[in-house]
């Protein structure tokens, strides 16, 4: 149902919106859920990394990508690379008061960088 739209689109659509009102790193792994083989509770186990509560003070959205990519290295090391580049940071910008992108721009720049890294496999 959603294979052909894009990832950021996806992200962005099931960000803080009804009915799913998904936080930042819920998003994420809902915009990727098929090419993952994501269930819904995993979804929902997601809930707790929003807001600046991910491991490390991580941005959700950063986050959800490292975890999405964590069994293939290369590209995850390619996301974490280019996401803190235009990012500045991987760290949760409500938490650091130092905002270059918006939590929604930060939610479709995840979005559109795992699709980015999983082309270039």
């Amino acid at each position: 149902m959603h294979k052909k739209q894009k990832k950021s689109e996806l992200a962005v659509h099931f960000f803080h919106k009804k009915p799913y009102n998904y936080n930042c790193a819920q998003a994420v792994v809902k915009a990727c859920q098929q090419d993952f083989n994501i269930s819904d509770d995993e979804i929902e186990n997601y809930r707790q990394c929003g807001g600046g509560r991910a491991e490390n003070n991580y941005c959700g959205a950063f986050y959800a990508g490292l975890q999405l990519l964590k069994n293939r290295p290369e590209q995850q090391h390619l996301f974490a690379e280019k996401f803190t580049t235009i990012a500045t940071t991987g760290v949760c910008t409500r938490r650091e008061h130092n905002r270059k992108l918006s939590c929604v721009e930060l939610v479709e720049l995840a979005g559109s960088l795992i699709e980015e890294v999983m082309e270039d496999k």
